[in-house]
């Protein structure tokens, strides 16, 4: 991955940058603190910015959307406080107020020692790891699998085959982890140690039980998103907008319209026809707009793009979508940012689970059939598991979960395992070729919505206020996964029943074999 690097090494050697094997146009560039490395790779328009004081080092990565002239000075007492301290009060505002997707580190030049930490929703993957001869933290997972050499983890690969990826702040690798969102790693290069503190802990049960007005609260919706458009676009002013015919992106292109941000629209004809019924919703889409939009045709995926992702992902982001990198090669690179519409379907949607939850051990079961890739008995037999015992360690992992009711652990789930583990992975698949950008995991809108009770998001009435109030134009449009638009009410609400309908045939057909099991 395009970025920051931090380790160090008894051995006192350059660690190897396999990134560099695949993109050799990046700039690579290194400092030497003591026993301490800080290096980065990165195309020419990448994000990382070095600034040194008579003590520290400092380095930030990635864009923080507000324009604060004493940044550096807080940055400054905050790292202060941690290498005094350990702990800083300051930290935690500053994380908790700051909109932006960034790492930032701060070496010490006497002690050798680093802090690095994340933005709230850790939009950046970081990764760190360490053994007997050296400490690393990137992020570049395969910085870290090419240099160090981990054993694969037998419950991380199951989790893996199970959902897609693995759980927590786990990787597919035993000792290498992932940063939370929202939290402090500690480097400490003379006793080659690194550690990892959680500054801010979510908690899904937290919502606000006085908004009850749909009407008020999308106002205040649609101003946290027209904000967080406008700080990017002043932030990245060349737009490339990938639309697709969901209800997402053509909210960002209803905003850019009313706000007068100039853009560009691509989308992409994929080879195998699968995606003939969003090209024709994104026609539909922008009809007035040809001056603006083109479709680019992909190729039949290479094997060159599927060794290029797996190369740089290492399996954190699925191999299925390496077709994606053509349409990232024909887009014009150079000081380009590509919006999506990602996190529109987790943020403004309902998502508890579509039948009531009994127990601990029914939250875990409904999970797996809504969502596995294979089962439980098809993992167990490719991995060699005990079955019991892999049911054991996924419910240890869902009763760690802060909140008490199974409908939030379900939220919580989707939010922090499917939302940050799949989609954050796959977003940063693309910024090896430009910045990515959401306005919908911008930290205000974030927040805001999720403050929201999920009932009122139920049945897409909210979304459907939302969108009627940001680009109403678009809301008696299709969209392409449905086939109707979102002002069709009842047809909406006879999705969800026939979806609610075949969860709960689930649960009745496997209440029934597990019946029959027990009498043979």
């Amino acid at each position: 991955m395009p970025g920051l690097t931090i380790y160090s090494t008894k051995k006192n050697t350059t660690l190897k940058h396999p990134v560099l094997d695949f993109f050799p146009n990046y700039e690579h560039n290194i400092i030497k603190e003591g026993l301490v490395n800080i290096s980065s790779t990165a195309y020419n328009e990448y994000p990382i910015k070095t600034f040194n004081t008579s003590e520290y080092t400092y380095i930030i990565e990635g864009f923080i959307y507000k324009t604060d002239p004493n940044i550096n000075n807080k940055l400054e007492h905050i790292f202060d406080e941690l290498f005094q301290n350990g702990t800083s009060k300051l930290l935690k505002k500053f994380i908790y107020e700051t909109d932006g997707e960034y790492i930032i580190a701060c070496c010490n030049h006497k002690s050798n020692q680093v802090f690095i930490f994340n933005d709230y929703l850790g939009r950046l993957p970081f990764y760190f790891s360490e053994n007997q001869t050296s400490v690393i933290t990137s992020r570049e997972i395969s910085f870290i699998t090419e240099n160090l050499q981990p054993k694969l983890s037998k419950f991380a690969c199951a989790e893996f085959l199970l959902f897609g990826y693995p759980l927590g702040n786990k990787t597919l690798h035993e000792n290498c982890y992932r940063l939370k969102p929202a939290s402090l790693l500690r480097i400490n290069a003379k006793k080659n140690k690194v550690t990892h503190t959680s500054v801010i802990e979510f908690n899904f049960e937290h919502t606000n039980s006085e908004i009850t007005d749909p009407d008020k609260i999308v106002k205040s919706l649609v101003k946290e998103f027209n904000n967080s458009i406008y700080k990017r676009a002043k932030a990245h002013p060349k737009i490339t907008l990938s639309l697709s015919g969901g209800l997402d992106s053509r909210a960002i292109m209803g905003s850019l319209d009313k706000l007068k941000i100039n853009y560009q629209i691509k989308s992409y004809d994929d080879y195998d026809k699968t995606a003939k019924n969003d090209i024709k919703v994104v026609k539909e889409l922008t009809k007035k707009k040809s001056h603006q939009f083109r479709i680019i045709n992909l190729e039949k995926t290479s094997q060159h793009h599927k060794e290029v992702l797996l190369g740089i992902k290492k399996g954190l982001n699925f191999t299925g979508m390496s077709f994606i990198l053509d349409y990232f090669e024909k887009i014009d690179q150079i000081k380009t940012s590509f919006w999506t519409g990602d996190g529109g379907d987790k943020v403004l949607t309902d998502l508890h689970p579509l039948r009531t939850l009994f127990s601990k051990n029914d939250l875990l079961n409904y999970l797996l059939s809504e969502n596995e890739i294979f089962n439980v008995s098809e993992v167990c037999k490719i991995l060699n598991i005990n079955k019991r015992e892999l049911k054991s360690h996924l419910k240890k992992h869902l009763n760690c979960y802060p909140e008490q009711k199974l409908k939030n652990k379900h939220l919580r789930f989707m939010i922090m395992e499917r939302g940050f583990k799949w989609l954050f992975e796959g977003e940063d698949r693309n910024r090896y070729y430009f910045p990515s950008i959401t306005p919908f995991y911008a930290i205000p809108f974030f927040k805001l919505a999720m403050k929201i009770p999920q009932n009122l998001k139920y049945d897409y009435k909210l979304y459907k206020k939302f969108l009627n109030e940001i680009s109403p134009s678009t809301t008696t449009i299709p969209n392409a996964n449905w086939n109707f638009s979102i002002n069709s009410t009842l047809k909406i609400k006879f999705l969800y029943f026939k979806q609610c309908m075949k969860s709960w045939l689930k649960l009745i057909v496997k209440y029934n074999s597990t019946k029959k099991i027990i009498k043979e």
